[in-house]
Formats: C-alpha cells, sequence, structure tokens
C-alpha cells in the first residue's frame, strides 16, 4: 500500500520494480534531479495510476547460503526460479503462475503438518508447475527469458541446462 500528495489513499500499485527504483521515484515525487549516476527507474506513473508498470521484466539473483546460484524471472503473472544445491548434486527449478498462486506454494505446503503449522491452505493447483506437461511451453519461454537477461547483464553464473556462448 502506498499513500502521498496526488495518490488515492489507502491504493495499492502492483508495477513491476526494483529497490533501485526507490531513489528515482522520490526524487520524481519531489521534483529533485535524478542523479545521473542513479539506474533505477521512477515508478512515478505507477503509483499515480498513469501506467500499470515502468519495467516489463523482473530479475533476481541470490549468490549466499545454500543456494549460490539462484536466479529468478518474472514477467506478467509466471516466475521461474532456478537454483543448485549441494554443490549442483540437487538442482531445482520453480515455475508458478502467480495469478493462480500468489504465494508460490510447492508440493510441501499441501501437507498436512505443514498446513497445520502455517495456517494455509492450498488448493491442488497450487504448485510447483515446472515438471508439468501442460506447462512445458510456458518452462521454455521463461527459461529462455531467463538466460536472456543473464547474458544481457552480464551474470557469470551458469546452469547445468544453459546452452554454453
Amino acid at each position: 500500500f502506498v499513500m502521498g500528495p496526488g495518490i488515492k489513499a489507502g491504493s495499492r500499485a502492483p508495477g513491476n520494480v526494483y529497490l533501485l527504483d526507490v531513489l528515482a521515484t522520490f526524487c520524481d515525487l519531489t521534483g529533485i534531479q535524478i542523479p545521473s549516476t542513479c539506474e533505477g527507474i521512477s515508478f512515478k506513473p505507477v503509483l499515480m495510476g498513469k501506467k500499470d508498470r515502468v519495467r516489463d521484466v523482473l530479475y533476481g539473483a541470490y549468490c549466499g547460503g545454500t543456494k549460490p546460484g539462484m536466479r529468478s524471472v518474472r514477467k506478467d503473472d509466471w516466475k521461474l526460479i532456478k537454483y543448485d544445491v549441494l554443490d549442483g548434486k540437487v538442482r531445482e527449478t520453480q515455475l508458478f503462475n502467480l495469478k493462480d498462486n500468489p504465494h508460490e506454494f510447492l508440493a510441501e505446503s499441501h501437507q498436512e503438518k505443514v498446513k497445520s503449522l502455517s495456517g494455509a491452505k492450498p488448493k491442488a493447483s497450487q504448485r510447483n508447475l515446472a515438471n508439468d506437461p501442460k506447462h512445458a511451453a510456458k518452462l521454455k519461454e521463461m527459461e529462455a527469458l531467463l538466460f536472456s537477461e543473464m547474458k544481457r547483464l552480464d551474470d557469470p553464473h551458469r546452469f547445468w541446462d544453459q546452452q554454453a556462448e
């Protein structure tokens, strides 16, 4: 939820933004020139209801803990996450339709013990879709988008199923 001058009280702005977009937005809202070194994009048009979003694709990278090669990409209602764990011995791909599964429930989320502890009651369709043959084309599309973003951003990490350049 957001609030501010010219923004409808209690409104929600669902646009795709990065944390680095906050500075550009604050500058834009206050009439301060956005620094030339700022890589962010102002999402003021989203807050004011003039645009749905300022970015079509969101890319994420996590390089710590037990998942050093975690990468994700989001476009429209779809999100893909890929990562290696245990020095590459375990390789995971997760695909979610966020419109149908906004909490990114996994198979484990359907276990009675997990449901009793979390209070969540996921529908049968709310799960990782990466291994579902009905979503094979969407998985391929999202993997291509992920690898394209990795290349565009000069990300040095490579996955087991990523084409060599």
